[in-house]
């Protein structure tokens, strides 16, 4: 039998999270990373919304702000993981970049990428 928990830990600890999650997204500046370390990072932040849920306002915000000027980008794996979380985050413009990155697709695997993104 698991212990009960006290009323609002739930809401408590996952406010934790988000502050914590804050602090990570500002520790590591998209700017410095390598190609590698910046898909890592996005999927980390993708982990942590599949695992806390959408964030709050405020942290959604400092996301699309943070994410959304890296979006596009030159490289088809950033793009896909980029859209999928500001589609995620209801960040203004993002559907519309990506039916231009779609348009814009010349090989047939990109557009492909493209296509599956818009899908979901």
């Amino acid at each position: 039998m698991r212990p009960q928990r006290p009323a609002g830990s739930g809401s408590l600890r996952r406010q934790g999270n988000t502050a914590r999650f804050a602090h990570g997204l500002k520790k590591f500046p998209f700017d410095s990373l390598s190609l590698t370390q910046k898909l890592e990072k996005l999927r980390i932040i993708e982990l942590s919304f599949i695992r806390q849920g959408k964030p709050d306002p405020d942290l959604a915000k400092l996301a699309i702000e943070k994410l959304d000027r890296l979006y596009p980008s030159e490289n088809e794996f950033m793009n896909r993981e980029l859209s999928q979380l500001l589609i995620y985050l209801e960040a203004p413009g993002v559907v519309t970049k990506t039916f231009q990155l779609l348009d814009q697709a010349k090989p047939r695997k990109n557009r492909h990428t493209t296509s599956f993104i818009c899908a979901t």
